[in-house]
């Protein structure tokens, strides 16, 4: 069964896909969260991250990536994941 988390104030839902923590003490954080927005009947994923500043300057933001780019990066945990969910929905 598939967990989703929904924000009802952006009438988005999210659903993590991964999560990597690096640095000293693991202070490092990025997060992938697959997105469906009603609204715009997009579908996309999410890299948010927060980096303390271990090795540079502290960083915090999010950006966009599509899902066939985000497929094509690396074949990586979240990758995994997203291909497990799409063959899930595929047996609906």
């Amino acid at each position: 069964m598939i967990e989703w988390e929904t924000n009802v104030a952006m009438e988005r839902i999210y659903r993590q896909l991964a999560k990597r923590e690096t640095g000293p003490m693991d202070v490092d954080e990025d997060w992938w969260h697959l997105v469906i927005d009603p609204e715009s009947g997009c579908l996309y994923v999410e890299h948010s991250w927060h980096h303390i500043g271990g090795r540079g300057p502290a960083s915090e933001g999010k950006r966009t990536i599509s899902i066939s780019d985000y497929l094509a990066a690396e074949n990586g945990k979240g990758q995994k994941e997203l291909r497990r969910i799409f063959s899930q929905l595929s047996k609906v």
